[in-house]
């Protein structure tokens, strides 16, 4: 009877390897889409800027807008959380008169309702208004 039980070890094997294969791919499906388009990478901008791109999800809670100087605390641009999502579109408005010259990181963060968090950063150059 031990021999009999043996046999179907590799069978129960199998199938929990292939079972974790299809969880491993739909945990990757259900990404985030996290994109600023404008301002670009290490673009100069003042004044106010419109910041454009996209945050969505298959199980899309909100996304938020941030900038920092570098190596000090975000601060969000407009609702601190928005729980709608942009396709391309405007996610924000970022009035950049109040702060002085100099190099600034903008984030865009996506969270789903499981608490998973996706992230884009790019930096930017505030120029003299």
């Amino acid at each position: 009877m031990e021999l009999g039980a043996h046999r179907w070890l590799p069978v129960v094997v199998l199938t929990a390897a292939v079972l974790g294969l299809i969880l491993t791919e739909s945990i990757l499906a259900a990404r985030n889409t996290v994109e600023i388009a404008r301002p670009g990478q290490n673009e100069a901008i003042s004044g106010v800027v419109d910041v454009r791109g996209t945050a969505t999800g298959d199980d899309f809670s909100y996304y938020q807008l941030e900038y920092s100087a570098q190596g000090r605390p975000w601060t969000p641009i407009g609702q601190p959380r928005c729980s709608r999502q942009v396709s391309n579109g405007t996610l924000g408005v970022w009035d950049t008169h109040q702060l002085a010259p100099g190099h600034y990181q903008l984030r865009l963060s996506v969270a789903d309702n499981m608490g998973n968090h996706s992230q884009s950063t790019i930096e930017v150059t505030v120029a003299a208004n």
